[in-house]
């Protein structure tokens, strides 16, 4: 009998134990697994561009240190903020509503991240054509598995309501400047090649120009020399 006591007093004292084991916090104030929590996106006050049907969604990243997202003017305290017919900030995607629609339609269903959406209004303006104007991230060529800043950035077009969504960019080019020439309904753009393999962007690589001409009913990107004679 005495044996069977002190069996069942060792038992009790482990159990203890144990329990104490699995309450006491763990190291670094959270549980491993909350480190690999997707971010979770969140959708921003819509945007009316003047003059055009559509609203614009801008969808971002929720984060504890971004306070506000969305504002009318810049501001250094938002991400996201509307200046003129340009937004700014880091979206990763965007979606399209019709003014006599409820109906939200996506941008893309690609992983990328938008730095900045311009409505090319002296365009609408000469040809009645209402063109939206992305540079964006769409491909992690720093291979850090992320995308951001440091990736090559790219340019892309679409209609005012998302459609005809394509790049401009040749794939592999890093969008460097842009200019829209309005007597010419042209919009040029300038990239840089990684021309010597050694993954970066730099002064060392060739660099391209491009204009498009956007009043014909397809887009066409043609490359162009400058520098020849």
């Amino acid at each position: 009998m005495t044996k069977f006591l002190s069996f069942l007093f060792l038992c009790l004292v482990t159990t203890s134990c144990m329990d104490d084991e699995m309450r006491r916090p763990v190291p670094g104030g959270a549980p491993q697994e909350k480190e690999f929590e997707e971010i979770k996106a969140v959708a921003h006050l819509p945007v009316h561009i003047d003059s055009t049907k559509y609203l614009l969604h801008p969808i971002g990243e929720l984060g504890e240190e971004r306070s506000g997202y969305f504002s009318s003017g810049s501001s250094a305290g938002n991400n996201v903020f509307q200046s003129s017919d340009v937004l700014r900030g880091r979206m990763t995607n965007l979606k399209f509503q019709q003014l006599n629609s409820e109906e939200l339609v996506p941008l893309t269903n690609e992983q990328v991240v938008i730095y900045s959406v311009q409505f090319l209004r002296s365009i609408f303006e000469n040809t009645g054509k209402q063109f939206l104007l992305y540079e964006m991230r769409d491909r992690d060529t720093n291979g850090d598995e992320n995308l951001s800043e440091k990736d090559a950035s790219s340019l892309y077009i679409s209609n005012i309501n998302g459609e005809n969504f394509r790049k401009l960019t040749p794939e592999g080019e890093h969008l460097l400047q842009l200019t829209v020439v309005d007597e010419m309904n042209r919009l040029y753009f300038r990239t840089r090649e990684d021309s010597n393999g050694d993954g970066q962007f730099d002064n060392n690589d060739r660099q391209h120009v491009y204009y498009v001409d956007l009043a014909p009913a397809a887009l066409k990107v043609t490359a162009y020399f400058p520098l020849k004679s």
